[in-house]
């Protein structure tokens, strides 16, 4: 299991990092034989642990209009599924609008969501960073 940390925020953008890449459960290639309870034990997990990290923001009101970029760093140059990496978030995600991040994950609420892998030697973790749209 990962330990994660919330980074910083500050008044435009909030910016959640997590150690490590979203859980191998959640990733679309993993569960294709995978046991549905399986899946939905570690989205709970990833839910709770978004859901603490997002309340450590202190934010007075939810971003009613945001983009939101998942960037993931990877400590190695293999070959990895973004789009894999992108769905394995959406518990995170799910979590940070049941701590009031954002109002909801819906279209109406988020213009954009894109994601993006970096190469750091020996790093890896998720950053979630969350842009109001005014």
């Amino acid at each position: 299991m990962h330990v994660k940390t919330a980074a910083t925020s500050s008044p435009t953008t909030i910016k959640i990092t997590i150690p490590g890449l979203p859980y191998t459960p959640l990733r679309s290639n993993y569960h294709k034989g995978n046991f549905w309870f399986t899946r939905a034990k570690w989205s709970a997990i990833a839910r709770e642990e978004a859901f603490a990290l997002g309340k450590e923001q202190h934010l007075k009101e939810p971003i009613t209009s945001c983009e939101i970029e998942e960037v993931f760093t990877v400590p190695t140059k293999r070959r990895i599924d973004i789009e894999g990496l992108m769905g394995a978030c959406k518990p995170w995600i799910d979590g940070l609008v049941d701590a009031e991040i954002i109002v909801d994950d819906s279209w109406k609420y988020v213009q954009r969501l894109s994601g993006r892998i970096v190469y750091e030697k020996g790093v890896e973790q998720t950053e979630i960073i969350i842009t109001p749209i005014d």
